[in-house]
């Protein structure tokens, strides 16, 4: 006859078990805590909306940046590297423009390729996503104290219209 030899099940792999088999709780409960099964098994594993927009934003829109290229003061692409900058696709697609500087710091975004991706990817609560735009702008930019604007004050401001601009922050 052979002996088997008994292996010890340590509290990692007891949570995990604990977690994912119902069937298995009653005896695992005998050989542990409740409190010790369930202790760093539940929120902390689900992705927070800060670290869900932050993940698509890297993956999913930073990654179309292509093309960089400053604007004057009317808004014209110009060769001399200004503040304001203008990000596109590959495809010349607007994507976002900034400008970190002066008394008019401002982050614009589109609408179609940003905002609604965000949407569909993170939070489909406007306010939850201008929160976590403005929280990457001041993080990220460092534009501290932005708000968010429409997008007719950046047609006026500018005297010419991108489209599918919805909104951005200045």
């Amino acid at each position: 006859m052979f002996l088997k030899k008994k292996k010890k099940i340590t509290l990692e792999e007891a949570q995990g078990l604990y977690a994912k088999n119902e069937a298995l709780r009653e005896f695992l409960e005998s050989k542990f805590s409740k409190e010790e099964l369930t202790a760093n098994t539940t929120p902390s594993q689900e992705e927070t909306l800060e670290e869900k927009f932050k993940r698509v934003w890297e993956e999913k829109i930073l990654t179309q940046c292509s093309r960089v290229r400053f604007l004057g003061a009317n808004g014209v692409p110009v060769k001399t590297p200004t503040s304001c900058v203008e990000v596109l696709d590959i495809e010349w697609g607007w994507l976002f423009e900034y400008d970190p500087s002066g008394k008019n710091k401002t982050f614009w975004y589109s609408y179609h390729r940003v905002y609604k991706l965000l949407e569909k990817e993170v939070s489909s609560d406007a306010t939850i996503l201008q929160g976590l735009i403005k929280s990457w702008v001041e993080d990220t930019l460092g534009l501290q104290g932005v708000i968010p604007t429409e997008e007719k004050l950046l047609s006026l401001w500018r005297g010419r219209r991108h489209p599918g601009i919805a909104g951005g922050y200045t």
